[in-house]
């Protein structure tokens, strides 16, 4: 069985308001009022572990606004759980600066550089030795930006990845910011293609989610795109769902903060009962929504969103 990486959205709120971004972040859409405590995210990473999976990233909104529960959280997936082969953080930056010790139970740093104006965090975790990711969504209204990330993360040998924008039915920003700064990555990987040669084509853990384009202008640090203008994979049962054909569709498995487990971001369907305070069937729901990644179907793409 492949198995996904698991995405643990610890909380909801977050200190910045990116406009692409959905308003409960990784938990998009929020069923319930009533969050998860830091005792069931550790089952949860438990009996995923138990299973099968060893890939786990903590992400929210921002997790470093509850910084008790991340690093206990991280704590515990390094140092009680079985052969791990990375542990993660998203954040949007704001706040390494106050954590850089405990930050050390990461194996990489993946920060949201949206609003970033300057390198300073990016240069900070780096002088400190840590393994960072620029990650970047590509629209529109930044191209300038793009630009210069891309000529930094050249520069200084750190990893990059651009994405091309989610649509979201309530994203931050204004009602029509999709249809507004969607723009395909297709001519950025023209011309990084004239510059490094031909990439790679690969997929997140376990072959699930959209194909990226990797391009290696050294062994440390690549630049990673990802196309989801290309193909994703679903489930038959995905035909019924209102957000069909998403962008993202069956990628990685994400705990949310209110206890839904999401396969994928939209709002999608409800495939399996979602995880409650002290809740004695982890291991069980866990399986069966496993087994429904296993059924997917990788689909390309032949019209616009």
């Amino acid at each position: 069985m492949n198995f996904p990486s698991l995405r643990l959205a610890i909380t909801t709120n977050c200190n910045w308001k990116c406009p692409g971004c959905a308003k409960h972040g990784d938990s998009y859409k929020k069923k319930s009022e009533e969050d998860l405590y830091l005792e069931d995210f550790i089952n949860v990473a438990s009996a995923a572990n138990k299973i099968g999976i060893k890939h786990f990233s903590i992400t929210g909104g921002e997790p470093l606004l509850k910084p008790r529960e991340t690093f206990s959280l991280a704590n515990h997936i390094r140092n009680n759980l079985k052969n791990i082969i990375y542990l993660r953080l998203n954040t949007n930056g704001v706040l390494v600066s106050k954590y850089l010790e405990e930050l050390k139970l990461f194996d990489k740093i993946k920060v949201n550089a949206e609003f970033h104006k300057n390198t300073d965090v990016f240069d900070l975790l780096k002088n400190q030795g840590f393994d960072v990711r620029i990650n970047l969504m590509v629209g529109k209204y930044q191209q300038k930006k793009t630009i210069n990330i891309i000529e930094y993360a050249e520069k200084n040998n750190i990893e990059v990845k651009l994405l091309d924008l989610t649509y979201y039915k309530d994203n931050i920003g204004e009602n029509n910011f999709w249809e507004q700064n969607y723009t395909t990555l297709s001519n950025i990987q023209e011309k990084l293609t004239d510059r490094y040669g031909l990439p790679e084509t690969v997929y997140a853990v376990g072959r699930f989610g959209n194909p990226m384009q990797v391009f290696k202008k050294n062994s440390k640090s690549p630049i990673i795109l990802r196309r989801s203008d290309e193909e994703a994979q679903y489930v038959k049962e995905c035909i019924n769902c209102q957000d069909y054909m998403c962008q993202d569709g069956f990628c990685n498995l994400t705990i949310a903060s209110d206890g839904q487990l999401k396969p994928c971001r939209p709002e999608g369907l409800s495939f399996v009962e979602p995880i409650t305070h002290n809740d004695q069937k982890i291991e069980e729901k866990l399986y069966k929504i496993l087994k429904i990644f296993q059924r997917t179907k990788r689909v390309k793409r032949d019209i616009p969103f």
